[in-house]
C-alpha cells in the first residue's frame, strides 16, 4: 500500500517557512511608513524587529525539548495560544 500522507507533510512545511521567510523579509522595506505612521525612530524601529526575531532564537531548543516530552501536538497549541495573547496584547498597546 503506498502513502502519499509525507508529501502532504512535506508541502505543509515548506510551505510554511516559505510564508515565514516572506514576514520577515516584508519588514524592513517597510521601515520607513513604518516610523513615520507609527511616529517612532530609526532606533526604536529596529528595536522592535529585533524584538520580533529575538524569542524565535531563544525558545527554540527548550520548545524542542517539551515536544519531546510532551508531544508537539500540546506544545504547538500551548504556544500558539501564548502567541495569541501576546499579539492581542501588542495591538492594544497605545504608545512603543
Amino acid at each position: 500500500m503506498k502513502n502519499n500522507y509525507h508529501w502532504v507533510i512535506l508541502f505543509i512545511g515548506t510551505y510554511c517557512i516559505t510564508v515565514y521567510g516572506f514576514v520577515f523579509q516584508s519588514i524592513p522595506p517597510l521601515i520607513k511608513i513604518l516610523v513615520k505612521e507609527l511616529n517612532i525612530s530609526f532606533a526604536q524601529a529596529g528595536s522592535l524587529m529585533g524584538a520580533f526575531s529575538f524569542p524565535g532564537m531563544i525558545f527554540a531548543l527548550p520548545g524542542g525539548m517539551l515536544a519531546d516530552k510532551f508531544g508537539s501536538k500540546k506544545v504547538g497549541m500551548i504556544s500558539l495560544l501564548v502567541f495569541s495573547m501576546g499579539t492581542l496584547g501588542i495591538s492594544l498597546s497605545s504608545n512603543y
